[in-house]
């Protein structure tokens, strides 16, 4: 063993350890990123170097250990110590997965710098090949368990969280690669170091990061098939992970794809990515083919009727929205109105980010000539007595659930006070001046229309006799939705008190306020789904039940407001373009 006194600079002394300083470049700088890797250290640290000693280059092994507290720390410093050529690198807090290893990158000495994983998954006789793809005029290498000549043992379920991800990340961030977070890659240092400056991810979308980055800057990148095991000491987690990779491609999504306004295509693709993985999420943590044998038993009589009792809801809206338009000065009849709902709801389904909202007030302006600020101050006065039916409507259902958690309460009361601070912010704009200098110092070409909207909205918001009217109107508008989704579980065979379904449907309905998915599918059948697990029915009923209940609503609307569509000869290409407008 070398000589290493107290103040040695290779990890011996006591304190927290230095790396070496080395004048001389070397040909190759592999790094081990080690958390909690007390048991597979040593065998990854001698491993490594059997190999680099074989390929007969000069080299440096570092460990980039961040914060473990299992004894990897003391290993690490007795193999910086033993091995000449072995750096190690402590972090007594926490780096992340990422950021250690872009510090050691940063701290490498290697002409080519590459990674791999303590636990071995990768088979390291592919150390050579990926060394050499580097040396021959690659960028970067990766090893890839997605292509054709990679062999790799994992369970199912990994395989499959992996392939989904993997299509998400091309489909939505534009990669080529088919694998990114394989542990095993190798970069030209001098090129890959401006670029880490630019990756924010601290974690393990790090190396997905790094690879789509690498891409967009027109870096070559290279894949190498390899031979990969899934490790004993696994720390994915489904529910931790796909969140926080769900949230990760979108992250990086908009900060690499809407650099300028976002167009119709990209929200839909967006949006509809999002969809599929609440939807994977959510299937995830149950028997999909037990969801699917629920959904096929349902009593299809009972479905019918539930179909039958939601078409009836749509005369309700139509009443509902012409009393709404009488209030701004807009007389039309409840049978064109509730059409004119169908076209607005079915753009919804179609179109992201409630853009049938937009859909409507074209539809009102072309067909009956009604204003643009009409129309927005129609659509502006539902959207507020829907949020305020659905809080009622929570807690009524919170006041007769005994299973009801916090959450729950915070979001009904929630939307409920953003509801009546709402009315009482625009009551108190409409009696003084502040609203016309708003108007007219951030909106001066539409000063006018825009005070009209303030006007209208408060007036309907703040008048007795019209606020308890619709109000009422909504909340039976919201009863139907609640019925219909009693029936859908009653066809499974499952007789869920009012109380818990109609506390189910307004979180459902409130979680889909934010326009994340397209007629916030996926939203809506996760929380209906949660609610009523929560009220102590099985999962797989809870979730057959959430996506038969949206799929009844979404099909009928598909159905009727695609006829009404065609009725009035309306082209999709007008719609798209005012998606692409707003």
């Amino acid at each position: 063993m070398p000589h290493c006194d107290e103040q040695g600079v290779n990890g011996c002394s006591p304190g927290p350890p230095e790396p070496r300083e080395r004048a001389e470049t070397l040909d190759v700088s592999i790094i081990i990123p080690a958390y909690n890797a007390h048991d597979t250290l040593l065998l990854a640290v001698s491993t490594a170097i059997e190999h680099l000693s074989r390929m007969g280059c000069t080299y440096e092994v570092i460990i980039a250990e961040d914060g473990s507290t299992d004894g990897t720390d003391e290993v690490a410093r007795e193999l910086s110590c033993t091995h000449e050529n072995v750096v190690h690198l402590h972090s007594e807090e926490r780096l992340g997965r990422g950021r250690a290893l872009a510090r050691a990158i940063e701290l490498s000495h290697g002409d080519v710098v590459m990674y791999m994983d303590a636990d071995l998954a990768t088979h390291p006789s592919h150390i050579r090949e990926l060394v050499e793809s580097v040396l021959q005029g690659c960028d970067v290498a990766t090893g890839s368990r997605l292509v054709q000549e990679s062999s790799a043992q994992r369970s199912t379920g990994r395989l499959l969280a992996s392939v989904v991800f993997n299509t998400m990340v091309r489909v939505l961030l534009g990669s080529r690669v088919h694998d990114h977070q394989c542990g095993f890659k190798a970069f030209r240092r001098e090129r890959i170091l401006p670029l880490l400056r630019q990756v924010r991810d601290a974690h393990w979308f790090w190396d997905t990061e790094v690879l789509v980055r690498a891409q967009h800057r027109g870096m070559r990148v290279c894949e190498i098939p390899v031979r990969w095991r899934e490790g004993t000491d696994t720390r994915v987690s489904f529910a931790r992970d796909i969140p926080y990779m769900a949230a990760s491609i979108l992250r990086l999504f908009w900060q690499m794809r809407l650099s300028g306004r976002l167009g119709l295509k990209g929200r839909l693709i967006l949006s509809v990515c999002l969809m599929a993985l609440i939807f994977f999420a959510m299937l995830s943590s149950v028997d999909a083919t037990a969801v699917a044998s629920a959904i096929g038993s349902a009593s299809l009589g009972v479905l019918v009727l539930a179909s039958l009792v939601y078409a009836s809801s749509y005369l309700v809206r139509g009443m509902r929205y012409s009393h709404i338009l009488s209030c701004v000065g807009v007389r039309l009849g409840t049978l064109f109105l509730s059409e004119v709902v169908y076209i607005s709801q079915l753009a919804n389904l179609v179109l992201p980010m409630r853009l049938g909202d937009l859909t409507r007030m074209y539809v009102l302006k072309r067909i009956r000539g009604v204003s643009l600020p009409d129309g927005f101050s129609s659509v502006a006065i539902e959207r507020i007595y829907d949020v305020m039916a659905l809080g009622v409507l929570g807690v009524l259902g919170l006041l007769s659930v005994s299973t009801a958690h916090r959450w729950m309460l915070y979001l009904t009361l929630t939307a409920l006070g953003l509801c009546i601070v709402a009315v009482i912010v625009l009551h108190a704009l409409s009696h003084s001046q502040l609203a016309e200098r708003l108007a007219g110092t951030l909106l001066f070409r539409h000063r006018g229309a825009a005070l009209k909207v303030l006007g209208d909205v408060a007036r309907t918001s703040t008048h007795p006799a019209t606020l308890a009217r619709l109000l009422l109107l909504s909340l039976g508008i919201w009863a139907f939705d609640v019925a219909t989704c009693a029936l859908v579980l009653l066809s499974l065979g499952v007789g869920a008190g009012m109380g818990l379904v109609a506390l189910a449907v307004a979180m459902a309905n409130i979680v889909k306020v934010v326009p994340l998915t397209p007629g916030g599918i996926g939203q809506y059948e996760a929380a209906l789904a949660a609610v009523l697990a929560l009220g102590g029915f099985p999962l797989v009923v809870c979730i057959s039940g959430a996506i038969l209940d949206h799929l009844i609503k979404n099909v009928i609307t598909l159905l009727v407001g695609g006829t009404v569509f065609t009725r009035y000869n309306l082209r999709w290409k007008e719609l798209a373009a005012l998606g692409d407008a707003a």
